[in-house]
C-alpha cells in the first residue's frame, strides 16, 4: 500500500514538472528580443507646404497695396483684408489663379479702386469663391473692360455689396454660381459671355443682370433700379424669379435690346416690375426671340411687349382652370 502511494506521488510530480517545462519553453518562443529597435531612419513629419499646399494672404501695411498675385498657385485669406484709397485690393497678374477667401471679407475704403482685379494681359482660368467683397469704390471683381479681360474666370458663393462700380464684371467663359449682388453702385453682375446660376442680383442702382451672350438661370433679380436682366445677342434666360425691377422710368424685368437678339426667354416669373414691361423683345433690331412658357403679372408697362419676328407662344389671361392646353403658353395673371 506505501509504494503504490509512493509511486502516485512521484507521478504527480512528474506532471507537474513536465507542465512547467513546456510553459517556460512557449513564453521564451513568443517573448521575442528584450532589446527596443531603435529610433526610425527618416522622418515622418509632413513639411508645411505639403500640410497647407497654398500661399496664404494676410493684411498688409497701407504702403503695401494692392496685394498682387503674380505667380500661378492657389492662394488663401487667413484674416479679413482692408484696403486703402487709391489701390486696389488684390491684383491677379498672372494664369491659372485659385483665391480661396475662406470665409473672410475684403473691405474696401473710402476712394479705394477695384476689390480683385484682373491687370497686365488677358488672363485665363481664374477661381474666386467663399467670401464678402464689398465696399469698394469700384468694382466689387473687375475682370472685363476698364480692367483686362479674366477669360474662363469661374466665380462662386461669394457675396459683393456697396460696390461704386458693378458688382461682378467678367468677360468671356465666365461661370457664375451662388453669388449675391447686393446695392451696387452700377450693374449687380456684368457678363460678356458665359454662364450665370443660382445667383441673386438685387437693389442694385443699375441692372441686376447684364449679360451678352451666354445663360441666365435659377436667379433671383429683384429691385433693381434699371432691367432685371438685360440681354444682348444670343441669350438663354430660363427659370428665373425677376421681380419689382424697373423702378426708374425705362427700366424693364426681362429686356432684348437694341442688338440683342436670338434669346430664348422660358419658364420665367416676371412679376410688379415698377415702371415698365415685364419681358420686353421690342427694341431689338434682329429679333427671331423664343418666348415660351413664362408667367408675368403687374407690370408697369404690360406683361408682354415683344418683336414681329419673335416666335411666341399664345398668352393665355387669368383662367381657373386654365383653358388652354398648348404646352409652350405663356401667361398673362
Amino acid at each position: 500500500m506505501v509504494n503504490r502511494l509512493k509511486n502516485a506521488l512521484w507521478l504527480i510530480v512528474g506532471a507537474v514538472v513536465a507542465v512547467w517545462a513546456v510553459t517556460s519553453l512557449v513564453g521564451l518562443v513568443q517573448a521575442g528580443p528584450m532589446d527596443p529597435p531603435g529610433p526610425p531612419t527618416g522622418g515622418t513629419m509632413k513639411p508645411l507646404d505639403q500640410i497647407e499646399p497654398r500661399t496664404a494672404i494676410v493684411q498688409p501695411g497701407a504702403g503695401d497695396f494692392p496685394i498682387v498675385i503674380s505667380q500661378p498657385g492657389s492662394y488663401y485669406l487667413v484674416e479679413n483684408i482692408t484696403g486703402v484709397a487709391d489701390k486696389d485690393g488684390i491684383e491677379i497678374a498672372a494664369d491659372n489663379v485659385t483665391l480661396d477667401l475662406n470665409g473672410f471679407t475684403l473691405q474696401g475704403a473710402t476712394g479705394s479702386w477695384n476689390g480683385i482685379a484682373v491687370v497686365g494681359d488677358t488672363r485665363t482660368n481664374i477661381s474666386i469663391y467663399n467670401g464678402t467683397i464689398r465696399g469698394w469704390g469700384g468694382d466689387g471683381i473687375c475682370g472685363g473692360p476698364p480692367c483686362q479681360h479674366g477669360d474662363n474666370t469661374h466665380v462662386r458663393d461669394v457675396t459683393l455689396s456697396g460696390n461704386g462700380g458693378a458688382g461682378l464684371r467678367l468677360y468671356d467663359e465666365a461661370v457664375v454660381t451662388a453669388v449675391e449682388a447686393v446695392s451696387n453702385t452700377a450693374h449687380g453682375i456684368i457678363v460678356n459671355g458665359g454662364v450665370v446660376s443660382e445667383s441673386r442680383a438685387y437693389m442694385n442702382d443699375a441692372d441686376g443682370v447684364n449679360i451678352f451672350a451666354g445663360t441666365v438661370s435659377g436667379c433671383e433679380v429683384a429691385g433693381n433700379q434699371n432691367d432685371g436682366i438685360e440681354l444682348t445677342g444670343p441669350v438663354t434666360v430660363v427659370g428665373n424669379r425677376v421681380d419689382s425691377n424697373a423702378q426708374v422710368a425705362g427700366g424693364r424685368g426681362i429686356r432684348v435690346s437694341v442688338l440683342g437678339f436670338g434669346s430664348h426667354i422660358e419658364g420665367n416669373d416676371v412679376v410688379g416690375n415698377v415702371l415698365g414691361p415685364g419681358i420686353d423683345t421690342s427694341a431689338s433690331i434682329l429679333g427671331f426671340n423664343v418666348i415660351i412658357k413664362n408667367t408675368a403679372s403687374a407690370n408697369g408697362g404690360g406683361n408682354y411687349v415683344t418683336n414681329l419676328t419673335d416666335t411666341v407662344g399664345p398668352i393665355i389671361g387669368p383662367q381657373n382652370p386654365i383653358a388652354s392646353n398648348n404646352p409652350w403658353a405663356n401667361i398673362s395673371y
